[in-house]
Order: structure tokens, then sequence, then C-alpha cells
């Protein structure tokens, strides 16, 4: 079980309707939409927005959403290294690979030969120069 799920046990249904709506920014629904769904005063929706343990709860629900979006996220990055060649991201996707330091500097990738092949033809067969920049 993992501690967002004790947490969660710790909190009402009604609390729980509340921590999810927060930690979903593209709900629009106003405090008193929510009040009068879940059956509390407005005035107690505002208060709960100030608990700690509802904020660190609303903090744990959004870190979960972000974690499933990850490898989509991963995915993006790996495309974009590969086909458009850009450096930035793969150095990102080499960095969340743990293959490279997270504080590394430029100097440390010199001498290191990435081979990107994406197995695309190119209309003159010549090779590309990637840049340190990004883009193409």
């Amino acid at each position: 079980m993992s501690n967002i799920d004790k947490k969660r046990k710790e909190f009402s249904a009604k609390e729980l309707h509340v921590i999810e709506w927060l930690a979903n920014p593209q709900d629009k629904r106003t405090n008193k939409q929510i009040h009068e769904e879940v059956g509390i005063a407005t005035r107690t929706v505002t208060e709960w927005k100030k608990r700690p343990d509802i904020l660190e709860a609303v903090y744990d629900r959004v870190m979960q959403q972000v974690g499933l979006e990850l490898p989509r996220v991963m995915e993006s990055m790996v495309l974009k290294a590969i086909h458009q060649q850009d450096v930035n991201a793969a150095k990102l996707v080499l960095k969340a690979a743990g293959k490279i330091d997270r504080d590394h500097s430029a100097n440390a990738l010199k001498g290191v030969q990435i081979n990107l092949n994406t197995n695309i033809p190119r209309p003159d067969d010549e090779p590309v120069e990637i840049n340190e920049g990004g883009g193409s």
C-alpha cells in the first residue's frame, strides 16, 4: 500500500472529493458548486483549502497524476531527440535513464559519441551535424 493510499484513509469521503477537485487544475467548478455537490458549507471548502493535511494530500495526488504521465513525456523527448536531432532532449533522456550525471556540464559529454540511428532516409545522404543548441 502506497503512502498516498495510507493518507487517503485518514480523510472522509467529502474531504477526498474536495482533494480530487483541488488536484485537478482543469476542473473549473467553484467553491459554491463543490459545497452544493458535497453537502458542506462554502466556508468549510475555503477552510479545507488552507489545511496543511489537505494541501499535502492534494500535492500527493498531483504527483501521482504527474507520475502517470511520465512515460508519455519520456517518449516525446526520445522522439524529439531522434527525429529533430535535439541534443538537449537527448541529454534529458540520458539523465533520466541515469546514463549521465544530473549535474553534468556540456564538457562532460565531450568525446562521447551518441549514435541516433533513425533509419530515416535523407534526400542527399549527407551527414547531419548536431549543434549543442538543439534543433536542426
